[in-house]
């Protein structure tokens, strides 16, 4: 009794069951006590403590070791914590312990519980043990079902586990296990049930799994496991569920597990799996769900010929399933059932495959059809018209392909549907008037379509509509105004917290905003960029405590930024750009506590730009550009350690730009400083003074752009060492002193455009064979000494991506450099323009340069070069435009410049050319700008000249003329 009495004590802190109570410590009759079970041949030992759900708090306490006849110790789905005592070693009679679903009790399995050698049931699940399973526990021989799932376990499983002959389930889901699938479970023939899923199990799936003759149950999803599925898999009689998804297998499905009469549930999702489908698994007459998605099975569905199938769930997206949807597919009046939340729901989801053709007509006539999504396909034709007489449809997704007509009267009248996507399609025709009366439809998603006409009105003021997508489609008329009156209208759950969402962006849409907009109380994101929307944004916009996002861009709204949306201190995204809005920059924008992304680029903004005083200030993203904004950059922006943040494409990016403004006065000290700098661009301005000298103490500077300024001095040191900028444009300002040389040792640098400024002496040597350089612009300095010959060493130097095509572009146009031009640049297999006009080079021109099938302009204008043009530079299929005018070139015009087929633009006048001009002979030439004035050609003008009708052409200031000189 003196041991029970303890447990109470331990036990007892809350009982509201009133039944620990009964244990009085003046009472004999222990074994009448509530849960206290007596053995029938000794009455005074208790064998038994059942305590289910008693909500009992405290810890078992290590005297329970004197309850030494305890067979059965059962507490599970109680409040315990603490530790499981060690001194369960003394109760050898022991064999049923079950401590499951008390969340609290923590510590290690005491490695004396290998000790009660009687135990046949274990159950620790749901708690919080840690450590590893002690290695004994795998050795005892009674062991019937080992169960310790939702805890956090680590290590490997007992290698011994499996060696009794009773073992029956394995149930250790739930954990951080590793290593591999112990050797000895295969050989455990009265195994039924084995759960191992979410760990990080690794290896292969041993091969005698496959064999157990009992096994029921295989299931080992989340783990690492690689190889290939167990060929013997499917052998047992009794085998109904195998699920292995989120996994590393290879391989194809064995035949034996694709042909199993018994199994109810195969799940393969996520693994390498490849092959065909097996046709088995179609005709099968007990499998329930099939779900083989997210694999890289290849080939046709196969045709599901056996229409008393019970199969309920098929999921097999994100595979490179070809072919067409089976047509027999919609001949099954009670496939694809899938009990979810207590409703039975009917659901194929072929999505993200390669299928074509259209959709079967007879999938619309599936009287129990809930679900149906087929989105990322190459499907063509119309929308079954069927689609919709379904009482149990929900879910309509069909984005993502090439399907054509309209939207279906019956799915468009459905008044159970809830959601309808149809994004991306060719679909055509009116919006249905129903499905804005809907009583049901949460979300309706018809972007990117060729849908015409007006928005219908919203006439049911109880709809439960919460995500309204209908950008990018060919909609006109205005904004229904009775999409203000709606209160609990577009919400969407999205991480957890509840959005209204409206977006309308890139329609053809008229007219202004309504104003009822601005007075959703529940309004989260407002989308209607990309339309012709006129008048003020509504006063009332920013009333709403949920706003999150607002973006009209690229409309011809005017007008202020009304105060109520300046001031809203749940904003975190404006964007306003190219529209027609004035007035200065309300104060608030640049105080507010919630703001991150603030667009107001391209408007007729006016005043300076305020001072940003809230340095807890969360902005990453600041885009003023083309405004009319004047005033100094305000020096506030310096201190602001963690402005201007922006997450793009994983990586945190920090965004500054106000180009293309009027501002004054220099750049800020302080914006040098700002550690998480990532993109600064000021061009366009009226900036003057140096740059900071911090400017490039930044790790994560990307991109310097301060282009079209009246600054000066040098380029600063942390700014040429930077070892992580890529872009770097300081064109047209009067910035002097010599280039740094560590701007040409750099290991980031892609694109370096100095061009016109006062730059001086030499240009440094190109050391680094690494080199990413793609794009370098030195024109109009005054630079001097020889091109560096190491320029022809470069293979991968000065490529720049444009329109779509890689090019390789040097200009060193405009400077005092003398010498010969490198004989290696003309062997840049990817140089595309080489511009080195207004120079002092000399010498012949590299006899090498036309090798590159990429090289599109040349142009070496006003220099001293000497000697022919180069036969492979005249050859070039490629080029086309040549620029050689007043060298002091000689020799005869080679006749394949007058046969090129790509020839645009031929200028070689002012040089010591002679001979006759070649016949042009190729009538499709699309030579326009043939200029040879000032040499000593002879002879004829060719009569040829004249046949071509397209010939000569230049365009110049919206005028088109001929141009022919000799």
């Amino acid at each position: 009794m003196e041991a029970l009495l303890c447990l109470k004590h331990h036990l007892a802190v809350s009982d509201p069951t009133g039944l620990l109570p009964s244990w009085k410590n003046d009472s004999m009759q222990f074994c009448s006590w509530s849960g206290v079970t007596c053995s029938k041949q000794q009455s005074s030992r208790v064998v038994a403590l059942d305590l289910e759900s008693l909500s009992l708090h405290g810890q078992i306490p290590p005297y329970i070791g004197n309850l030494t006849f305890l067979k059965r110790i059962h507490l599970p789905n109680n409040q315990l914590h603490s530790q499981i005592p060690a001194e369960l070693d003394q109760l050898n009679r022991l064999r049923y312990l079950n401590l499951s679903s008390n969340n609290f009790i923590s510590g290690r399995i005491p490695e004396s519980l290998s000790s009660c050698f009687g135990l046949q049931v274990i159950d620790l699940s749901s708690n919080s043990l840690s450590g590893s399973i002690p290695k004994g526990l795998g050795s005892l021989s009674n062991l019937s079902v080992l169960r310790i799932s939702g805890n956090y376990l680590t290590g490997n499983i007992p290698i011994s586990l499996g060696s009794s002959s009773s073992l029956v389930s394995v149930i250790l889901n739930n954990n951080s296990l590793t290593g591999p699938i112990p050797l000895l479970l295969a050989n455990s023939w009265s195994l039924k049930v084995i759960d191992l899923s979410s760990n990080s199990l690794g290896g292969s799936i041993p091969e005698g799994l496959g064999s157990l003759s009992n096994l029921s149950i295989l299931h080992i999803s989340g783990n690492y496991l690689t190889g290939n599925i167990p060929i013997s898999l499917g052998s047992s009689s009794s085998l109904v569920s195998v699920v292995l998804n989120n996994n590393n297998l290879t391989g194809p499905v064995p035949l034996l597990l694709a042909n199993s009469w018994s199994l109810k549930v195969l799940g393969l999702r996520n693994n390498h799996l490849s092959g065909e489908l097996p046709p088995s698994l179609f005709k099968s007459t007990s499998l329930q769900t099939l779900v083989l998605a997210e694999n890289n099975f290849v080939g046709s569905i196969p045709v599901l010929s056996n229409i008393d199938s019970p199969l309920q769930y098929l999921i097999l997206q994100l595979n490179d399933l070809t072919g067409t949807i089976p047509s027999t597919l919609g001949n099954f009046t009670s496939l694809h059932w899938l009990t979810f939340g207590g409703t039975v729901f009917m659901v194929i989801d072929l999505s993200s495959n390669s299928l074509g053709g259209s959709i079967p007509e007879g999938l619309g006539s599936l009287s129990n059809l809930s679900i149906l999504h087929i989105s990322g396909n190459y499907l063509t034709g119309n929308i079954p018209i069927s689609l919709g007489s379904s009482s149990s449809l929900v879910s309509v997704v069909l984005n993502n392909n090439n399907l054509t007509g309209p939207v279906p009267l019956l799915l468009a009248n459905s008044w159970s549907l809830k959601v309808l996507g149809l994004r991306n399609n060719h679909l055509s025709g009116e919006l249905p008037p129903s499905l804005f009366k809907s009583t049901s439809l949460q979300t309706l998603v018809l972007a990117e379509n060729n849908f015409v006409g007006s928005i219908p009105v919203l006439s049911n003021i109880d709809s439960p509509l919460q995500y309204l997508i209908l950008q990018l489609n060919d909609l006109t008329g205005t904004i229904p105004s009775t999409l203000g009156n709606f209160t609990s209208l577009l919400w969407l759950t999205f991480g957890g917290t509840v959005f209204m969402v409206i977006d309308l962006s890139s329609n053809s849409l008229g007219g202004s905003i309504p104003e009822g907009l601005g007075s959703l109380s529940n309004l989260s994101i407002l989308h209607i960029s990309g339309n012709y929307l006129t008048g003020n944004i509504p006063i009332s916009l920013g009333s709403s405590s949920s706003l999150v996002s607002v973006v009209l861009n690229n409309n011809n709204l005017t007008g202020p930024v009304p105060l109520l949306l300046a001031n809203s201190w749940s904003l975190k995204v404006l964007g306003l750009r190219n529209n027609h809005l004035s007035g200065e920059l309300p104060p608030s924008l640049f105080k507010s506590t919630s703001l991150q992304t603030l667009v107001l680029a391209e408007n007729n903004f006016v005043g300076s730009i305020p001072v940003l005083s809230n340095i807890d200030s969360p902005l990453q993203y600041l885009i003023l550009q083309l405004n009319d904004l004047t005033g100094t950059i305000p020096s506030t922006l310096g201190n602001f350690t963690s402005l201007l943040w922006l997450t793009f494409g994983g990586t945190v990016f920090m965004v500054i730009d106000l180009s293309s403004n009027s501002l004054g006065g220099s750049i800020p000290e302080g914006l040098g400083s700002l550690s998480n700098l990532s993109i600064l661009h000021i061009s366009g301005n009226y900036l003057t003074g140096n740059i900071p000298i911090s400017l490039g103490s930044s790790s994560s500077l990307v991109s310097v752009v301060l282009n079209n300024n009246n600054l000066t001095g040098p380029v600063p040191l942390l700014l040429a060492n930077s070892w992580s900028l890529k872009v770097l444009g300081l064109r047209n300002n009067h910035l002097s002193g010599e280039l740094p040389p560590s701007l040409f040792k750099s290991t980031s640098l892609q694109t370096l455009v100095l061009a016109e400024n006062n730059f001086v002496g030499s240009i440094p040597v190109l050391s680094n064979i690494d080199s990413p350089l793609q794009y370098l612009i030195l024109q109009l300095n005054d630079l001097t000494g020889t091109i560096p010959s190491t320029l022809g060493n470069f293979t991968s130097l000065l490529w720049l991506t444009f329109g779509g095509t890689v090019f390789m572009v040097i200009d060193l146009s405009s400077n005092s450099l003398g010498g010969s031009i490198p004989e290696g640049l003309g062997s840049l297999s990817n140089l595309s323009i080489l511009h080195i006009s207004g120079n002092y080079l000399m010498g012949n021109i590299p006899i090498s340069l036309g090798s590159s099938s990429s090289l599109v302009s040349v142009v070496l204008n006003n220099n001293n070069l000497t000697g022919p043009v180069p036969l492979l530079l005249a050859n070039s299929w490629s080029l086309k435009v040549l620029g050689l005018r007043n060298n002091h070139l000689s020799g005869e015009l080679p006749p394949s410049l007058f046969k090129s087929t790509s020839l645009q633009t031929l200028v070689l006048a002012e040089n010591n050319f002679v001979g006759s001009i070649p016949v042009l002979s190729n009538i499709d030439s699309p030579l326009q700008y043939l200029i040879l004035q000032l040499n000593d050609l002879t002879g004829t003008i060719p009569s040829t000249l004249g046949n071509f009708t397209s010939l000569l052409w230049l365009t110049f200031g919206a005028t088109v003329f001929m141009v022919a000189s000799q």
